[in-house]
């Protein structure tokens, strides 16, 4: 993970995108939680029409409002808000969170509430045909710096080329600066609907993942109040109803 001085944390938290308030909690006698999220992982949590939107943002919303909790969201870098949560600068993380070894060595992780792959994202028109094709030194991958994609690549694969967002990546795919893009296959589905004909999906899977909140480990009632939370949705059918509804807009 992206390692940043608290000093510039601050100023990510200050000078970022704070959706509802100013840096910290209101002082208004209401029970209040500071999300910490990267807005570009689309269907999970974006802008729409100026509005964070997505499953992640749903979710959370619906487990606070049950829980007596007003929210805050500030937009920051993925690899920031891991670092947010586990400095205790913002009470949980929502943004496709991976759960990995890594990360459980400095934050905690709620129950899973989603799973997807890690995919390829290439043009139709491409010389990549098996994950091996990927070890090629000659073959140009793009990542999200600090996500997991950019972890899991990194170990089995070799050096990616890092890019601040999945966006960015796909930006230099089209304009043939890179030869593919690895990511999550929701995400990449959203690139592929955006430019009909351009891009696919390569028939093959490099992992498997979870997604779950992060939690400071200081926190742990937190943590099991969004663990019952999410496990009455679960049970409910709720959970599946909200990603559904997005993931089949």
């Amino acid at each position: 993970m992206k390692k940043l001085s608290l000093m510039l944390l601050a100023a990510v938290f200050c000078a970022g995108m704070l959706l509802v308030a100013g840096c910290g909690k209101k002082d208004d006698g209401k029970k209040k939680l500071i999300v910490a999220t990267d807005a570009n992982f689309p269907p999970y949590v974006n802008f729409e029409n100026g509005k964070l939107n997505g499953i992640d943002v749903e979710i959370v919303t619906e487990i606070a409002k049950n829980l007596g909790y007003e929210l805050d969201f500030i937009d920051m870098k993925i690899d920031a808000v891991l670092l947010a949560v586990a400095k205790d600068k913002c009470n949980l993380g929502a943004c496709t969170l991976t759960i990995t070894e890594e990360r459980k060595e400095t934050v905690d992780f709620s129950i899973p509430y989603a799973t997807t792959t890690q995919i390829v994202l290439v043009p139709m028109e491409t010389t990549i045909g098996t994950l091996e094709d990927l070890k090629n030194e000659k073959i140009r991958v793009g990542v999200q710096q600090g996500s997991a994609s950019d972890t899991y690549f990194t170990k089995h694969y070799g050096i990616p080329e890092r890019f601040g967002t999945v966006g960015n990546a796909v930006d230099a795919l089209l304009a043939k600066r890179i030869d593919a893009v690895t990511c999550d296959r929701e995400l990449a589905e959203v690139y592929c609907a955006k430019n009909p004909g351009k891009l696919q999906i390569l028939p093959m899977v490099l992992v498997e993942k979870e997604y779950a909140f992060a939690f400071s480990k200081n926190n742990a009632k937190l943590r099991e109040k969004f663990n019952a939370e999410l496990e009455k949705m679960q049970r409910s059918g709720r959970l599946q109803e909200i990603i559904h509804s997005h993931l089949h807009k």
